[in-house]
């Protein structure tokens, strides 16, 4: 009988989801897997993310259906399932990217799963509320440029009410991948139309 990790977990799911297994999406995974509490911290065995996805033999462990399941292939199946239903389009198309936990992690609070909150990096990820913020709200920009500079794709990680103007903070960790320094290029490019 195979078992898993929480990371060897995450990269069968990926890998049954047809998208990319990159380190940025099983960090992704691994942090909303800890989110949820699934299998590893909770009755829900073999349903690290808690679907609610019906299966033959799956019982409910809760009063809004998260399932337990016979097996692990069984528990898959049904994350898969669940991702793939059509409510999920915008976590497929951050795991489809495989560049961002961050923009995944966004994508699942955001979405209807029901994680309302992913720490992630010494981040927590909410769609109501971003660290530092005091609710102003966060998250990765859909489409916006300024003095333009095209914006889609930046985390927002804050923002502050400065004289009745909201500055928002844009972030991006530096690294040496070509998708993130091309989102960093774009970070400082909107700092120097800013400032």
């Amino acid at each position: 009988m195979t078992t898993y990790t929480p990371t060897t977990w995450a990269q069968k799911l990926l890998g049954l989801l047809g998208v990319p297994v990159s380190q940025t999406n099983v960090d992704a995974l691994v942090a909303w897997q800890k989110a949820e509490g699934g299998h590893w911290n909770n009755p829900d065995r073999y349903n690290p993310l808690n679907t609610t996805q019906s299966a033959p033999g799956a019982v409910s462990t809760n009063s809004h259906g998260v399932k337990s399941y016979v097996s692990w292939d069984q528990g898959l199946t049904a994350t898969v399932k669940t991702l793939t239903n059509g409510l999920y389009g915008g976590i497929l198309d951050a795991l489809k990217r495989g560049d961002s936990a961050e923009s995944v992690v966004s994508a699942v609070t955001r979405s209807p799963w029901g994680t309302k909150s992913i720490s992630l990096g010494g981040s927590t990820y909410n769609p109501k509320e971003v660290p530092g913020t005091g609710g102003a709200g966060g998250g990765i920009v859909q489409t916006a440029s300024i003095g333009g500079v095209d914006l889609t794709g930046l985390a927002v990680t804050g923002a502050v009410l400065l004289g009745g103007v909201v500055l928002v903070v844009l972030g991006m960790w530096r690294g040496t991948s070509p998708a993130r320094q091309a989102v960093q290029e774009k970070a400082d490019a909107v700092a120097g139309a800013v400032v």
